[in-house]
């Protein structure tokens, strides 16, 4: 499984809404025809609307659930 900071990307502009995020996630693998392919990043806001569409892809699903699951308990702070 992967862990929430493996996911999270340098801030930026999302390629979806183009504001500034502090965090940023993939939302799309682009192929290349003729050469490699690149990612665009995007805030989570627009990850989250992305992946409830039926056409997300089913890595994009998995990804914005694990972004959105509550924290293990032992990794949590301390109050």
């Amino acid at each position: 499984m992967t862990a929430r900071a493996d996911l999270i990307a340098a801030a930026g502009e999302c390629a979806n809404c183009h504001e500034h995020a502090e965090e940023r996630v993939t939302i799309r693998l682009v192929p290349g025809n003729s050469g490699p392919g690149w990612t665009q990043y995007g805030c989570l806001p627009c990850a989250r609307t992305l992946a409830r569409s039926r056409f997300a892809p089913q890595w994009l699903k998995k990804d914005v659930a694990v972004l959105d699951a509550p924290e293990p308990r032992h990794l949590r702070a301390v109050e």
